[in-house]
């Protein structure tokens, strides 16, 4: 209609046909059978009149196909298999199992659907009308007049409403109305069944963990904290509590200089490398923060009892931190302990591309300040 042009639709009439009521279509596909002397039953009836979409011609195509399986009555059980329909109890038995998360059982059925030669397409759209009925319940309060059933079946789709979340069915009818399209394409709609089951069964763990990170959105959008007054005491306590534990570690305990007795042992530039990483052991037993400091360092030189601790570029912040006090005397005290000598830290900042050179040259000094004595030879 919408392609003529406003010229042609000015000169027609225009008859909006509206669905035929299931309980129309029922009294008339009843009234066809009697004519027939066919027996069918009012349910498998009503359900040929279900899936008829509201169309006569559909629901009498369906009922006679339906009439040309059976010869004898035709029951429920019996419109079911050909149809390829769900039975209701199924239906109700799978949602169960969605709720109770226990997709093996899930999974079981929905193989056992499928053995049964029954329509996937067929079955999504089942299950699509299940929510939707069970949607109908949850919302009002006449929905036996909406859903056109028996009583009984009624109150099965209230009793089962009641322990499932309004959120829930409508999610699971998203789900399952996108897993419809994309099995009608599919060339294993199996596969997207399936799929469907899984994320039905994940559905609430999902919707919480969204929820949960709406909530902590819209508190950093807003910049407040809705909670109870204690609560927020509590929050603005804690950062107080950090700072005086951090107050704690800035402003260690002084070290007191220790005087080592020189055991009168030469030491050499070569046993300190050696010694070096049992060394920075213990200075990492005695604080965390002083050998992740030092351990960037590298020994340079070790001449007339000075140790001299260098850092490369970049690592000016390490040096300024070992300067410290506290930090200094620390590394003194367990170096001079450990060789029984007392031994004087230096730390400085060194050129990358003399280092080599550097550690040559000092080994070559240390060999002949050990061999001449200290008192002979003069460094300059």
């Amino acid at each position: 209609m919408e392609r003529l042009p406003q010229t042609i639709l000015s000169r027609c009439q225009r008859f909006d046909f509206k669905r035929i009521l299931n309980k129309d279509i029922v009294a008339n596909m009843d009234k066809i059978c009697n004519e027939l002397n066919v027996p069918v039953e009012e349910k498998a009836l009503r359900l040929i009149a279900r899936n008829s979409d509201g169309a006569m011609r559909d629901a009498l195509s369906l009922l006679d196909q339906c009439l040309s399986y059976k010869d004898e009555k035709l029951t429920y059980e019996d419109a079911l298999d050909i149809l390829g329909i769900a039975n209701t109890d199924l239906l109700f038995s799978i949602v169960d199992d969605i709720q109770k998360k226990n997709l093996e059982n899930l999974l079981f059925k929905i193989d056992e659907i499928i053995q049964q030669g029954k329509d996937i397409n067929q079955f999504i759209k089942d299950l699509i009308y299940h929510f939707r009925n069970l949607l109908i319940v949850k919302t009002s309060k006449s929905s036996a007049d909406i859903l056109d059933m028996d009583e009984e079946t009624v109150s099965m789709y209230i009793d089962q409403s009641q322990n499932i979340a309004l959120e829930f069915i409508l999610k699971s009818l998203d789900v399952l109305n996108k897993s419809e399209n994309e099995a009608k394409w599919a060339t294993q709609p199996r596969i997207i069944l399936e799929m469907a089951a899984i994320k039905l069964v994940n559905l609430e763990e999902q919707a919480s963990l969204e929820e949960r990170v709406k909530k902590l959105e819209t508190i950093i959008n807003s910049g407040e904290i809705k909670i109870n007054e204690p609560a927020v005491t509590k929050v603005a306590e804690k950062p107080k509590r950090k700072l005086e534990k951090r107050e704690n570690v800035e402003k260690p305990k002084v070290i007191e200089p220790v005087q080592i007795l020189d055991d009168g042992k030469e030491l050499s530039f070569k046993t300190i490398k050696k010694e070096w990483g049992k060394i920075l052991e213990i200075v990492r037993e005695n604080n965390i923060r002083t050998h992740a400091f030092l351990k960037e360092g590298r020994l340079v030189s070790f001449l007339n009892n000075n140790l001299s601790i260098g850092y490369k570029d970049g690592y000016g912040i390490h040096m300024e931190a070992m300067e410290r006090p506290n930090n200094k005397e620390l590394v003194k005290r367990i170096v001079s302990s450990y060789f029984n000598k007392n031994i004087n830290i230096n730390f400085i900042m060194e050129d990358g591309q003399e280092e080599d050179l550097k550690e040559e040259e000092n080994d070559t000094i240390q060999e002949v300040v050990h061999f001449f004595g200290e008192n002979i030879v003069e460094i300059e």
